[in-house]
């Protein structure tokens, strides 16, 4: 596992306290996230703290978004140390909607920005 974040700092096998200074350090709605990365898949958030963050997670190919577009920061907390054990909790606790990355129409500009995030995250790690 490995934890981004958009601030510059970077973790291999990242700690619960790991996880919540890159949340709490989600600076603005301007580009601001963090990525967990796992073999398949990844969970990431990006918005404005307190509350109104979003999260999205791939597994297996398939992308899903938070339906809630205003998350508090001990929410993602939660869901992401979730991910980061491999517990599937958040799926049932949290409402989701699963996304195509088309791009096709209007309607497909936040995953498409969230995926623009995304490589910007992998770029900045190499």
């Amino acid at each position: 596992m490995k934890l981004s974040a958009s601030h510059g700092k970077k973790f291999s096998d990242p700690t619960n306290e790991q996880i919540n200074h890159a949340i709490d350090d989600i600076e603005d709605k301007n580009g601001s996230f963090v990525i967990l990365d796992t073999n398949n898949g990844f969970i990431q958030c990006a918005g404005e703290l307190p509350d109104k963050l979003i999260v999205e997670y791939q597994i297996d190919g398939k992308h899903f978004q938070s339906v809630s577009q205003s998350l508090m920061a001990h929410q993602v907390k939660d869901i992401f140390k979730q991910f980061l054990l491999g517990e599937t909790a958040f799926k049932e606790n949290y409402s989701w909607k699963e996304i195509e990355l088309t791009g096709s129409s209007g309607s497909g500009c936040t995953p498409i920005l969230m995926v623009g995030i995304i490589l910007l995250g992998i770029l900045i790690s190499f």
